[in-house]
């Protein structure tokens, strides 16, 4: 997974889930 990938991700997250989405983000980034 390339680094613009997950920036397109985390963006799709916020658009979709709003502040919801910000534990989804915390366990992506520390799967990395």
């Amino acid at each position: 997974m390339s680094a613009e990938d997950v920036l397109q991700y985390l963006e799709d997250v916020m658009e979709d889930e709003g502040l919801h989405g910000g534990q989804q983000i915390n366990t992506l980034l520390e799967a990395i």
